[in-house]
């Protein structure tokens, strides 16, 4: 018995160490990613006491021999997310690997990641392998980003219909209707956001079809390429750079010169939090008429940041155009689950009402009034909702393209007044060049970083 005692003694401390530790990261994370400070940010995990404990039970995937990959889930995406802003390609695709890995191996923590974060993971690790000159691993992603788009709608109509028929057998269907109506009255009411429909990423295809274009392979690679520019194009109409990108597509299709090309993307701001909805139904079950509580995820946007990004090239300024709305990809998935969330609090709402029921038929008639009391405190507890996001994600992602200046320089700026980098110049050799900027929030130092390319 002492010995089963000071176990599990041991196994409370050492899960009490990791959330402590966890805590800890995240707050050092948080205040150095605000900051622009990302290569602290990087290591805001990994330089903390007790990681070591934590690295000596836990599963984990080796990156370098030296550097055993052990973090959970979300430290490891925020790290890999930091190393990336931080050009450090090297170490962002290890952690962007183990946070893959960890999803394929369902050990995120119990947290069941979104269509648009596994999306948003491979598109990051396709440009990441794609700054670094990687052409193969980039490929790979950028190919799995979409397969993973295809999923979504599948693997979402599963889940509600699997719900929904356990609704149906609870005859729970009234409830959800009510569910339904309480919550399209409320005053942020989720919106129908038809341009990103289907869990669609215009900056997932628009990376996709670019690189495709640049980078072909084959002739099925181009004609995919300007098939993604168009996707993109149907959902960002009043983006003029996407119709420039789709004609350099299709005159590399048709073999003409490939004129010298810059590209400037530019993520600005903080993806949205999600924060918790609880609405209160009146439901006629057993004795009569009771309340129960359901908790629903809520959309809670962040600060703007920065609106866009210029760039002073030959004496002319050139401003990036909104390419994704993150704010609308993550509202519009969170309208896509929202009957699953409904259907699971209502499951969880039909556990409460029989605890209610038990409670009055416990006290009986003679007790009715406390156990009425007691059956109001229990309709107060709520099922659980996942707050949990990939807060490292940008508001919103920009891009602008222009030809290779012809004394190869550019410049970025705030405004036409207040320069945002010093002067970035370009090799002679270079035919085309990505300009990576990210900027968290108003105050933080901007991350600049340049890859240069040869066709």
């Amino acid at each position: 018995m002492l010995r089963s005692c000071s176990f599990i003694f041991i196994l409370i401390s050492l899960l009490c160490a990791c959330t402590s530790v966890t805590h800890r990261g995240q707050d050092d994370f948080d205040r150095e990613f605000d900051a622009g400070n990302f290569k602290a940010a990087a290591e805001a995990y990994t330089n903390l006491p007790g990681t070591d404990q934590i690295a000596a039970n836990a599963n984990f995937v080796k990156g370098e021999k030296s550097e055993p990959l052990s973090l959970e889930f979300f430290p490891a995406l925020n790290t890999g997310t930091a190393s990336f802003i931080a050009g450090e390609p090297k170490k962002a695709g290890k952690y962007f690997g183990l946070a893959l890995s960890l999803i394929k191996r369902e050990q995120t923590d119990g947290y069941d990641p979104k269509y648009y974060e596994k999306i948003m993971l491979n598109t990051y690790s396709g440009l990441n392998a794609w700054r670094a000159k990687n052409m193969k691993d980039a490929r790979v992603e950028f190919n799995r980003a979409h397969q993973s788009q295809a999923r979504a709608i599948e693997e979402n109509k599963k889940k509600i219909s699997e719900l929904e028929d356990e609704i149906a057998a609870k005859n729970l269907e009234s409830s959800l209707k009510e569910a339904k109506k309480q919550l399209s009255e409320k005053p942020l009411a989720f919106k129908e956001l038809k341009a990103y429909r289907d869990f669609a990423n215009p900056y997932t295809s628009y990376l996709s079809g670019l690189f495709l274009a640049l980078n072909r392979d084959s002739p099925s690679d181009i004609e995919n390429g300007i098939n993604y520019l168009k996707r993109v194009q149907g959902m960002m109409p009043d983006n003029s750079f996407i119709k420039e990108d789709i004609k350099m597509a299709q005159a590399i299709a048709e073999g003409k010169p490939f004129t010298p090309t810059v590209w400037v993307i530019y993520e600005g701001g903080l993806a949205p939090a999600i924060d918790k909805l609880t609405i209160e139904l009146p439901l006629y079950f057993g004795r009569g008429f009771k309340f129960a509580s359901m908790a629903l995820p809520q959309f809670a946007p962040q600060e703007m940041g920065l609106p866009s990004v210029m760039i002073k090239s030959d004496d002319k300024y050139i401003s990036t155009e909104l390419i994704a709305n993150m704010d609308a990809i993550v509202e519009a998935e969170l309208n896509e689950r929202m009957p699953w969330e409904i259907a699971k609090a209502l499951l969880w709402m039909s556990v409460n009402l029989l605890a209610q029921e038990g409670v009055q038929q416990a006290f009986g008639d003679n007790h009715s009034a406390l156990g009425f009391i007691t059956s109001a405190i229990i309709s107060q507890i709520t099922n659980p909702v996942e707050t949990r996001t990939w807060a490292s994600l940008p508001k919103h992602i920009e891009i602008a393209r222009l030809p290779m200046p012809k004394n190869g320089t550019i410049r970025l700026y705030r405004g036409k007044e207040n320069p945002l980098s010093e002067t970035i110049r370009f090799n002679k050799a270079t035919k085309y060049a990505i300009v990576y900027v990210r900027i968290p929030t108003i105050g933080a130092k901007p991350a600049v970083l340049i890859s240069e390319f040869k066709l």
